[in-house]
């Protein structure tokens, strides 16, 4: 067992060398989506700079926000998943373990032994969220799983709030709701942070998902 450190500073433990057909598994991740992580981390920068000018929604994805569409059924079992649940390393992270990305192992190390609920962090833009969506999607089918037997959190940060639309059309099949990050507390002061909460919760009601409220620790429907 190896042990590292996750992006809050808990401690985290994993399996320090994956069997042939875990890793085997992990390489096609690594090879199919590897580099649209690098090219989406590379426009990270054009979007803050977007932002830095103001956050508004964006024109191009209008039909995605005025669509009738709502999330997957929650499932039923919601509290016992919500305990279940793992955290990933970020996309943004260059941490590596064994030589492969930190975020796509911890996927691999839980995914393969029927660990399916999943923190998914920070999540930046719907461009992030549509790359793990095809994650998801391409590690369901190559374990002969139905689509939807993966479920996450999305945790954004007060950036990504103008998208929380869009995030949530893009893992629509996956996603149970969003949690906004605890950074977004101090993005802006607290009136800021109680107006983008606002603005996720009222989606997340329009949308059928949930708000995990890291504010009181409890997940509530909306």
């Amino acid at each position: 067992m190896k042990i590292g450190w996750g992006q809050s500073g808990e401690k985290l433990e994993y399996e320090h060398i994956l069997l042939p057909d875990a890793l085997a598994f992990l390489n096609r991740i690594d090879y199919h989506f590897g580099e649209k992580r690098i090219e989406l981390l590379k426009r990270r920068h054009t979007f803050n700079e977007q932002i830095n000018h103001g956050p508004s929604f964006l024109n191009e994805t209008k039909r995605i926000r005025e669509g009738d569409w709502t999330v997957s059924r929650i499932p039923k079992d919601i509290k016992e998943m919500a305990v279940q649940k793992k955290l990933l390393r970020g996309l943004h992270l260059e941490e590596h373990v064994d030589g492969h990305l930190a975020s796509f192992y911890d996927f691999t190390n839980h995914f393969l032994r029927h660990n399916h609920y999943f923190y998914l962090p920070t999540i930046e833009n719907a461009l992030e969220a549509r790359l793990w969506n095809d994650v998801f999607v391409y590690a369901q089918n190559d374990q002969r799983l139905p689509l939807g037997t993966i479920k996450v959190i999305a945790v954004i940060n007060s950036n990504a709030a103008m998208e929380t639309d869009e995030i949530l059309y893009e893992l629509k099949e996956h996603c149970l709701g969003v949690q906004l990050s605890k950074i977004s507390r101090f993005e802006g002061g607290l009136t800021s942070f109680m107006n983008i909460h606002s603005v996720v919760r009222e989606t997340c009601e329009k949308r059928r998902a949930l708000v995990f409220d890291n504010r009181t620790a409890e997940i509530t429907h909306t």
